[in-house]
């Protein structure tokens, strides 16, 4: 075969044979070349998705505990609760109890104290006149009255209704209308106090 000038013993650059193989070669090139930035660009893709995905994780995982704190302290908080109220109805049901050894109950020996306390405030200051203690002392009756239904598994509504007319007529009402008389009814505010407290806890442990 004979070799053409300054080829080098090799084919001469403009054969068909010359210019196939220099098209095979680009073509192997080109497929090295974008293989290789196939290959970069999946990496990188890949590092972006794990710095995004990355901070996520510890994030998640402080809301899980979080969210698992949040649940305990709710069952302890309703244990505590209901708890608190099995004492409160113990501690209702040993009052009730003392109330029945020692005779009528709390509410109803509170309140009677309260009517006696009213009888003789008026049986002692006759100067005031029957009709100025008239209206508190129907009003002990009444307490007594609302005493006795909660007693009877009634609500205390009428009880605390009550318990305010007479303070209010004890605090306000006398004052005003006694011409100057002054009078300790401290025993008497203590007596309606303690017969609606008694009162309560007595509905509350229904």
């Amino acid at each position: 075969m004979t070799e053409q000038p300054g080829t080098g013993g090799g084919l001469a650059p403009d054969s068909p044979q010359a210019q196939a193989a220099v098209r095979a070669q680009l073509a192997e090139n080109a497929g090295t070349v974008a293989g290789d930035d196939t290959a970069a660009a999946a990496a990188t893709q890949a590092q972006i998705a794990g710095t995004q995905r990355g901070p996520l994780l510890p994030a998640e995982q402080q809301i899980d505990e979080l969210m698992a704190m949040f649940r305990q302290q709710s069952e302890q908080m309703a244990a505590l609760l209901a708890k608190q109220g099995d004492q409160d109805k113990q501690m209702a049901a040993l009052r009730g109890q003392l109330a029945a050894a020692q005779g009528e109950p709390l509410p109803v020996r509170y309140a009677q104290a309260a009517v006696d306390k009213l009888t003789a405030h008026q049986a002692a200051n006759p100067v005031l006149g029957k009709d100025h203690f008239g209206p508190v002392v129907e009003l002990g009756t009444h307490l007594l009255e609302a005493a006795g239904l909660v007693v009877n598994g009634g609500a205390p509504d009428e009880l605390l209704k009550t318990a305010s007319a007479v303070e209010r007529w004890l605090t306000r009402t006398h004052p005003r209308k006694a011409g100057g008389v002054h009078l300790d009814f401290s025993s008497v505010l203590d007596d309606v106090e303690n017969a609606v407290e008694a009162a309560q806890e007595m509905a509350k442990a229904a």
